[in-house]
């Protein structure tokens, strides 16, 4: 029976890989992996998204993950020595790097190759952890899996595949110049630039412009009736505005673009 499951469970987990669109781009991942989109992160030299694809949900109430993959775009004026030296700091890996790593070359790629011990109660397995590079494209993809079910050779060779895959929105490398510009007191200037904008588009439900420039406390935004709208505190360059109701949960609009996206964080309590 024993051998019975794992040939099961071998054969399930090789499938057919399918393109996940995760909103800034394509990739292609077999089609148990979900896009974790409250993973995903940013700052002036980097944008991160991550994938993780499950092992089992236990009974003490754990999850443990088989594989993760983060996927990393660098800004285009990173030199190769200062990647390096972001990447010493672990800030692209699916689990951190603390231990010695080998370092393998291939065409223009370079694989940043070790090992750990995956624990995650009730679950403990041996895995291997790659960073691949690549320098030219200011990419990394950041992994982990089982050794169970991966030789190293079929690990890089899986992780080529899914670099191949990879497709980025062009506005992302835009995005760092902007971000940029919102360190220091900057932000106050593109304020008033942007207020001549929102200040109709908020004048519709009755809101005045915000002049905040963080959310923690709701005496922070302005408010009237169930709609409230603030500068976001870490990321001046966005405009949060909320919505609350009875029936629906509260929801943050937090790219003011063509594309709302809403993050679904529940921010003020239900009135």
């Amino acid at each position: 029976m024993a051998l019975l499951l794992t040939l099961l469970t071998f054969g399930c987990y090789k499938q057919k890989a399918i393109t996940f669109d995760f909103g800034h781009g394509s990739i292609e991942l077999p089609k148990d992996f979900r896009f974790d989109d409250r993973k995903t992160d940013r700052d002036p030299d980097s944008v991160r998204f991550t994938f993780t694809r499950v092992n089992d949900t236990h009974m003490n109430g754990q999850t443990s993950y088989a594989e993760y993959v983060v996927v990393s775009h660098l800004a285009p004026n990173l030199s190769e020595a200062s990647v390096r030296q972001f990447l010493n700091k672990g800030r692209y890996d699916a689990l951190s790097i603390k231990q010695p790593y080998s370092i393998e070359k291939d065409v223009g790629l370079e694989f940043q190759i070790s090992s750990t011990q995956y624990e995650r109660h009730p679950v403990s397995e041996p895995a291997i952890v790659i960073r691949l590079i690549d320098f030219p494209n200011r990419r990394v993809i950041g992994w982990y899996g089982y050794t169970k079910r991966y030789k190293l050779a079929k690990a890089k060779e899986y992780l080529k595949q899914i670099l191949a895959s990879l497709t980025l929105d062009p506005a992302l490398d835009k995005r760092f110049a902007d971000y940029e510009k919102w360190q220091g007191n900057d932000w106050m200037g593109a304020y008033f630039d942007n207020q001549k904008l929102l200040a109709p588009a908020l004048d519709t439900i009755g809101l005045e412009t915000p002049f905040q420039q963080f959310i923690g406390d709701v005496g922070n935004w302005q408010s009237k009736g169930n709609f409230h709208v603030a500068i976001d505190g870490e990321r001046p360059a966005h405009l949060h505005l909320v919505e609350v109701t009875n029936t629906q949960p509260c929801s943050t609009m937090n790219d003011i673009s063509p594309d709302l996206r809403l993050s679904f964080k529940q921010i003020f309590a239900k009135q």
